[in-house]
């Protein structure tokens, strides 16, 4: 048995939906229909899931790229089919939330009812040429320019309607290229980050693991910002603002008891800070900081 056939949960669509809203958007409106099904968080009277689109990838659509998941999202925000909101109370956790417009999907299902099926389209092709060839005979000299005249304005409105898209492929191509350069910026070191939130008086204590996973919750972020218009395409922008994002997350964090943090060392610590050296003031810490940023070539 060939392993190129079904032996997974397939991917399913109607051909008539994919000949409605395209093929693509289909898909993804019949997995989000999938999920749905499942989905716990309910807003608004309608059931919702969370998804970047990292999970978009890896859980639905492996064959397809970020910015062809994008596309699809945003073609079928602009058909209002689908809802698109930030529900998460927290301000800095950006992933969209997703639901499915039912009421509109209904028009399409009524407007498809009303469209005559591919039978009776040659019987209805054919009567309308019949029609054309009697009543062309009967056209005045006069009506032949009006004719003419209507035809050359809609090859206008056409080209008008073809270069009105060019544009907008063009926008959105931009918007991918910036999208995918926040996606595959290289951010300063932890250590680095740590000594600007220290200048600003703050202190974020967190694994290499945990400073990747903020960096990544950053990225996608801006990464939607970008697809939106809205990019950081400066590297002191977006350092500044990946230091926004840490200070907020160090705000958050629970703070330490004061009895702990008042509490006397034990002789194992105190001779661990004698060996180490004498402590620095904050300003002496300061400074080293600004200086270890000026070697590495950031901006103080």
């Amino acid at each position: 048995m060939s392993n190129l056939l079904i032996n997974e949960p397939p991917l399913q669509v109607l051909p008539s939906l994919a000949a409605a809203i395209g093929l693509n958007e289909a898909l993804l409106l019949q997995q989000l229909h999938y999920w749905l099904r499942h989905a716990k968080v309910e807003h608004d009277g309608k059931m919702w899931i969370y998804k970047n689109l990292d999970k978009w990838k890896e859980q639905d659509f492996p064959f397809w790229s970020k910015n062809t998941i994008r596309r699809a999202v945003k073609s079928l925000n602009d058909k209002d089919l689908i809802l698109v909101e930030k529900l998460a109370p927290n301000s800095f956790d950006r992933v969209n939330h997703y639901t499915i417009n039912y009421p509109e999907l209904m028009k399409i299902e009524l407007k498809q009812r009303q469209t005559p099926t591919a039978s009776e389209q040659p019987k209805m092709g054919a009567s309308s040429s019949a029609d054309w060839a009697q009543e062309q005979p009967k056209m005045g000299a006069s009506e032949q320019p009006k004719m003419g005249a209507s035809l050359r304005e809609q090859q206008e409105t056409n080209k008008e309607s073809g270069h009105t898209q060019k544009i907008e492929g063009d926008v959105l191509a931009v918007r991918d290229q910036n999208a995918e350069s926040i996606m595959n910026w290289q951010q300063p070191s932890k250590e680095t980050m740590q000594s600007l939130l220290m200048m600003a008086g703050k202190k974020l204590d967190m694994t290499d693991n945990q400073y990747l996973s903020h960096v990544s919750d950053f990225k996608a972020y801006y990464e939607e910002a970008a697809a939106e218009g809205k990019p950081i395409k400066r590297e002191n922008l977006r350092q500044a603002k990946l230091k926004l994002w840490l200070i907020s997350i160090a705000d958050r964090q629970p703070k330490q008891d004061a009895e702990t943090v008042n509490r006397p060392h034990s002789n194992r610590s105190d001779s661990f800070n004698q060996s180490s050296g004498p402590k620095l003031t904050r300003e002496q810490q300061i400074e080293k900081n600004k200086q270890a940023m000026q070697q590495a070539g950031l901006p103080v």
